[in-house]
């Protein structure tokens, strides 16, 4: 649908994958579906136009335009009267609708109903897909359809016209009636049965019925079945449902169309040949459009093969009377008898050969007949001279005969021609299109004027004759005639007033016969493009060979051939009998412009350019002119140059070394570091400015090669037309030099393209991405032809230098990059272009040169610590030597990278009963199991804390992280020592690494031992830890941490901190009623935690002696009446100088049991030694200080 749909794509263009730079255009935007489809017909007048696309698509600028096609006369008048194309806005969201792939298009008027074809066009950049690639557009008649027709068809002209007088009438010279609709119509018998007809005014005629004998597309022809009757009046009568159009709709009807016939008497008439012929014609109904034939045929029918006859002549004037005049003017045909035809014709100019009206004869004489010898004309006496003076003279006429004698010339040869006949010696012939018409031939020798005769030969000289191929006419002209010697001239194309017959020229030319030029015919015009192969078809003219040979000239018939023209500018082959031209199969890279395609006769010698003198058609060569188009640009820079003749901006330009030389492989082809492969991406309209992104290819002379258009332009080879050359001015790519680190840098004979005075020069690992430290610019000195000079100036260059071969090896190559003179040269993306290899001599290592790690050469302040990181390796030369102080360790020559944490003073906090969780820590990535908590790094095992898990080594280490399972350790200051994880880290000796401290939150001594008394209330001072808080709180449980455990009868110890950095522990003023027993004392933080869990106190600081009966619930029996002693009671540290009360409940002075002795005081407490007995804590825990068994006596 779109004709330039190969170029967008354009916009874009793909080299094969071995072209590094150039990649894969976007898939093109189309059309997949159309609703009405293309060509669809009676579409309704509301309906509405979808385009599905191939991808997601949103409006861009442009229109979508409706434009009426006419189909027929009907259509073109309305068209050109009353509509003017639709043009539909995308962003006009009334009338278009996009969604999705989809764009839907319903236009605010209507279509019309009358059957009109509608082309729509879509503009370039109307849609685009989501990416931004605009739709190429709908062009030319790719898209339309018809709209359904309602409207029946109307008569646009009726021939003859209504009111026409003198229609023949004979049964063989009716004149037809030709009626024209004003679209296609079809016809036939209708549901009246009604045919057409003709009415006449008198009713005593006849009525003539009209019988459709033919009809072709919109013009229905009726011809009289019977003659009519001359000087009558008719009326022709159509029925409506005879005819209608191809979609149905009847006609109106044809009622009031009205002919008059003529009434002509026969007559004979005589002319003479060479003399003016006029006749008048006797009858009446005579008309300008009138016509009078002679024939040697029959009235009504072409002409019969051999026949000769003369062309329709009008009345020059006509009477309303009873006669008209016919004035042939001079005659042009043989002598002889004709019959005369005549033929109304109406209206319009039809085939002579419709003059069916017999009239009569028409003798011809011939030009001059000698009666007698006493009639002595000047032509007689002008035949003496000539030696026929002896011949009688009766019947002798002068002048060619037969007149039809044809004779052929071929174009590009003389051309001489004998005719038969009696000539004076002064006659001439002339090669016209139409004898006895102003004008000559183009390109015929002596403007077609043949010379004198010679007997019976006429010749046009030795010059070729190189008109256009054709059939024209030989026109003779006598030298002598009429009275007193009279003088014919014989010069222009007037005088030659008799047809001797055809002259045919062989050659090159338009496919009409008698075409009055030499100029090649439109058809003739040819076009190649510059780097494709050139072949030509559809040459016409007479009698073409394959044997006959073209060349491509500037101007036919001179040697100088078209540079670069494939086969030299000859043909190779010519075939379809001489139609079709090949000139070989190496591509033309000619320069663009107009040229000749010149042919040449197989029967003459086609050697060379001279021998091409017949133009055979304009030859246009598409591609840019001229071609020695050298151009300049800068390496480093954005390159953009002027050039002409580029057909349009979808043309590529490719620069190359060699252009076309798609053989020698891809490193011949790519010029290395060209932008975008060299390939133009950026054309203007007129395609003559291109231009490349920024380029640092190495300094050069290469070539502009040009690839049109009509070309996919994919691969080298078909940039074959070379434009001009392309200088790049910058270094070459392979300067390489070497200065030694330390000394002063100057380099000489470095070689480039146009290098110049002030140009500068910078060392760059990669050149436009960054300098290389301690190395200042260099400056070029001078440029000369056997190459520039660069100097660094006197700052010594101490960078790294790289090294051949040493006993340590520090390759460094640095890159020599350039920035032209003209430019800033102040940033480093500047030096984009590399100039070629530089290396800096620094470390030819010798037994007594010096390495020192510094984190800056050359500076004494530096200190290099332990830390993980990336320190300086500083060269220091004993050549000359010495190496004693840091400054002369100027010269890095290399970095040394130290693994470890780093920094190395990262401390962090964690808490005790809690999980240890470090993260931040630096480096990341120091690996797994080489983390340690210990009091010293790098001690044996003895280090270890205790309470760490893992003996203090970490439980995961990743990533900055570093993590311990919960620790119960003492509160305190411990260090966090790395191991690396390329050592085992097996002992506490490997971890020697010391990155910082540990401060472990919690009591500060874990076997802090306290003592209370069961029934009084419990509190301590002196606790000691590590950031005590007043949150904290201590809980009483057989075992810290344990989560099976029932919850302890006691609550939490609140803790109180004081400024001394000790804390009191209290359970209040109230009593403690717990079971004499030995207690773990249990600390939460309550910084980190809630507390409120038995699982959250998991850090056990000692051990809480509870004195008292051990356990609660020791039932005894008394007797009421008899003494009562209790034996067995158990406890912790119970002694005889303890008390026991039998109250009812205790703690109360109410509780006293009446009767009891002593108030239920015990009056004697006696300890029972049992040998074996064992006191028992909680839980049946033994403890051997304790003497259990008391007896208690009231």
């Amino acid at each position: 649908l779109w004709p330039f749909r190969r170029r967008t794509c354009v916009t874009l263009w793909l080299f094969l994958a071995c072209w590094t730079g150039v990649h894969a255009q976007e898939e093109l935007l189309t059309v997949k579906q159309f609703s009405p489809a293309v060509g669809a017909k009676n579409v309704g007048t509301e309906a509405s136009i979808s385009l599905t696309f191939s991808s997601l698509i949103r409006p861009g600028d442009g229109t979508v335009t409706l434009a009426p096609f006419a189909l027929s006369q009907r259509d073109a008048n309305v068209l050109s009267d009353s509509f003017e194309p639709v043009k539909i806005n995308v962003n006009d969201i009334a009338q278009v609708k996009i969604a999705g792939n989809l764009m839907t298009v319903t236009p605010t008027e209507s279509f019309r109903q009358n059957g009109e074809m509608y082309i729509v066009t879509v503009s370039a950049g109307a849609v685009e897909d989501t990416d931004g690639t605009p739709f190429a557009g709908i062009f030319g008649k790719s898209y339309y359809f018809i709209a359904k027709d309602v409207v029946p068809p109307w008569v646009l002209k009726v021939e003859p016209e209504s009111g026409t007088v003198g229609l023949g009438y004979q049964a063989d010279g009716v004149d037809p009636i030709l009626i024209t609709f004003s679209e296609p119509v079809q016809v036939g018998t209708g549901p009246s049965g009604l045919q057409a007809k003709l009415v006449p005014s008198n009713p005593a005629h006849d009525i003539v019925p009209l019988a459709h004998c033919a009809h072709s597309d919109v013009t229905l022809v009726l011809h009289p079945t019977c003659a009519l009757q001359p000087g009558a009046a008719y009326t022709v009568k159509v029925p409506g449902d005879m005819v209608r159009d191809l979609s149905g709709n009847f006609f109106a009807g044809l009622l009031n169309v009205s002919y008059g016939t003529a009434d002509l008497q026969p007559q004979d008439a005589t002319c003479t040949l060479g003399s003016q012929c006029a006749i008048r014609l006797e009858g009446t109904g005579f008309q300008i459009t009138n016509r009078l034939r002679w024939t040697t045929g029959t009235c009504g029918e072409c002409a019969e093969l051999g026949a000769v006859e003369s062309r329709g002549w009008r009345p020059y004037r006509p009477s309303t009377e009873d006669h008209a005049f016919y004035n042939f003017g001079i005659p042009k045909l043989p002598p002889g008898t004709y019959t005369m035809c005549w033929a109304s014709l109406g209206s319009t100019r039809r085939s002579v050969n419709k003059a069916k009206v017999l009239i009569g004869s028409m003798r011809l004489l011939a030009a001059r007949e000698l009666e007698d010898e006493g009639d002595e004309p000047v032509v007689a006496r002008r035949l003496s001279q000539v030696g026929l003076e002896n011949q009688s003279s009766a019947g002798l006429a002068v002048g060619p005969s037969p007149l039809l004698q044809d004779r052929t010339c071929v174009a590009g040869l003389s051309c001489s021609i004998d005719l038969d006949g009696t000539f004076t010696d002064g006659d001439r012939v002339m090669v016209l299109g139409t004898c006895s018409e102003a004008g000559v031939v183009k390109n015929w020798p002596n403007s077609g004027r043949s010379y004198p005769a010679v007997d019976q030969n006429f010749s046009w000289g030795d010059v070729a004759v190189s008109a256009a191929g054709g059939v024209y006419r030989l026109c003779w002209c006598v030298a002598y005639t009429g009275p007193a010697e009279q003088h014919m001239p014989c010069d222009g194309g007037e005088d030659f007033r008799v047809d001797v017959g055809s002259m045919t020229l062989i050659g090159p030319g338009p496919t009409a016969a008698g075409q009055l030029t030499a100029e090649p015919d439109p058809l003739q015009q040819r076009t190649c493009v510059s780097g494709l192969r050139c072949v030509i078809h559809g040459i016409t003219g007479m009698h073409l060979t394959d044997q006959d040979r073209y060349a491509v000239l500037d101007t036919c018939g001179y040697h100088a051939m078209v540079a670069r023209f494939g086969n030299g500018g000859f043909s190779s082959n010519v075939a379809r009998s001489g139609a079709t031209v090949h000139f070989g199969e190496v591509a033309t890279s000619s320069s663009g412009g107009q040229y000749r395609l010149c042919w040449c006769s197989a029967i003459a010698t086609c050697s060379s350019g001279e021998h091409f003198e017949v133009t055979a058609a304009h030859l246009l060569i598409a591609g840019p002119e001229p071609l020695e188009q050298d151009r300049t640009c800068v390496s480093g820079a954005r390159c953009t140059v002027h050039v002409s003749g580029l057909v349009n901006s979808l043309d590529r330009v490719f620069v190359m070394d060699t252009c076309g030389q798609d053989h020698l492989g891809p490193e011949h082809q790519l010029v290395e570091r060209f932008a975008d492969s060299g390939l133009t991406m950026s054309v203007d309209a007129s395609g003559a400015l291109l231009s490349w992104s920024d380029s640092t290819s190495a300094g050069g002379q290469y070539r502009l090669c040009w690839c049109s258009a009509d070309s996919a332009c994919r691969f080298a080879a078909e940039f074959k037309t070379d434009i001009g050359a392309l200088q790049v001015v910058g270094p070459h790519g392979r300067n390489d030099y070497t200065c030694i680190s330390g000394q002063t840098c100057e380099i000489y004979g470095l070689v480039g393209q146009y290098l110049s005075v002030g140009d500068v020069y910078a060392l760059q690992d990669t050149c436009g991405t960054g300098s290389v430290s301690r190395v200042p610019r260099g400056q070029s000195l001078s440029a000369e032809v056997h190459g520039a000079t660069v100097s660094w100036g006197p700052e010594t260059i101490s960078a790294a230098g790289g090294t051949l071969a040493a006993t340590i090896h520090f390759h460094r190559v640095y890159r020599l990059c350039w920035c032209a003179a003209t430019f800033s040269c102040g940033i480093q993306e500047d030096f984009r272009v590399d100039a070629g290899e530089f290396l800096i001599i620094g470390v030819f290592l010798n037994d007594n040169d010096q390495i020192a790690i510094r984190d800056t050469c050359g500076q004494s302040t530096d200190v290099v610590s332990a830390a993980g990181g990336t320190y300086n390796l500083c060269w220091c030369s004993m050549i000359p030597g010495p190496c004693l102080d840091a400054e002369n360790f100027h010269v890095s020559i290399g970095t040394l990278d130290i693994i470890g944490p780093s920094p190395l003073r990262q401390d962090r906090t964690c808490t005790s009963g809690q999980r240890c969780h470090l993260d931040g820590l630096l480096p990341e990535h120091m690996g797994t199991n080489d983390m340690l908590i210990a009091d010293t790094c790098g001690t044996d095992k003895a280090a270890f804390v205790p309470r760490f898990t893992n003996f203090g080594a970490s439980d995961m280490v990743g990533d900055g992280l570093a993590t311990w399972s919960i620790i119960t350790a003492a509160g305190g200051q411990y260090r966090l020592c790395w191991c690396a994880s390329t050592t085992a880290c097996a002992s506490a000796s490997e971890f020697t690494t010391d990155m910082g401290g540990l401060l472990l939150l919690g009591p500060a001594l874990l076997r802090q031992d306290r003592t209370c008394v069961s029934g009084l209330s419990c509190e301590f001072e002196g606790f000691l830890g590590k950031y005590i808080s007043s949150q904290d709180r201590i809980l009483l449980s057989e075992t810290c941490g344990d989560t099976h455990l029932p919850p302890s009868s006691l609550p939490p110890a609140q803790v109180t901190a004081s400024q001394t950095g000790t804390a009191v522990v209290s359970w209040g003023t109230s009593p403690i009623l717990a079971a004499g027993g030995f207690y773990r004392l249990c600390w939460c933080s309550g910084l980190v935690s809630q507390c409120e869990d038995h699982s959250e106190f998991r850090t056990d600081v000692g051990m809480l002696t509870m004195i008292g009966a051990n356990p609660l619930q020791q039932a005894r029996t008394c007797i009421s009446g008899l003494p009562c002693t209790l034996e067995g009671i158990t406890g912790t540290y119970l002694s005889v100088a303890n008390y026991f009360a039998v109250l009812q409940t205790c703690g109360h002075d109410a509780g006293a049991i009446e009767g009891f002795p002593g108030a239920g005081v015990t009056a004697q407490v006696e300890s029972i030694h049992c040998a074996g007995a064992l006191g028992y804590l909680a839980r049946g825990q033994p403890d051997l200080s304790v003497e259990p068994w008391h007896r208690l006596k009231f």
